[in-house]
């Protein structure tokens, strides 16, 4: 198996007023990913209590940011830090199996993860205290 980018995103709602925008952008973001180059797959879990987390595996690192500096997702992230209270990311070189473990997603995030610097972020948010996925 060859070595690719693994990235995988936590972001928690701040309010029930930013649900329906935000998900209208998820779902343009989403269609995105999958017709992005370089992009080996991904995945959405959402989670309790507005929690929605992301992994998406890509070719290298010149695909990725591609992808993130083009819209929709660059016009979405804009907005990130006036919707949610907690919004992380962690990337790292993967040639693990996929799709991934969301124990593994938590792990990487808790231990490596860098917060996005958010408008009105939790007590949690720059100390990385979230608690796992509720996958069963």
């Amino acid at each position: 198996m060859s070595m690719s980018l693994m990235v995988v995103t936590r972001l928690r709602l701040s309010a029930d007023v930013h649900r329906a925008d935000f998900l209208r952008s998820a779902f343009e973001v989403g269609e995105q990913v999958e017709a992005a180059v370089g992009c080996q797959g991904s995945d959405v879990f959402p989670d309790a209590d507005d929690v929605f987390w992301t992994w998406t595996r890509w070719d290298d690192v010149d695909s990725m940011r591609a992808f993130m500096r083009s819209d929709p997702h660059r016009s979405a992230m804009r907005h990130i830090r006036d919707w949610c209270d907690e919004a992380t990311y962690v990337e790292w070189e993967h040639d693990g199996p996929c799709p991934l473990d969301w124990s593994v997603a938590h792990a990487r995030l808790v231990a490596e993860g860098v917060p996005t610097r958010l408008a009105n972020p939790s007590p949690a948010h720059g100390e990385k205290r979230f608690p796992p996925p509720r996958v069963q």
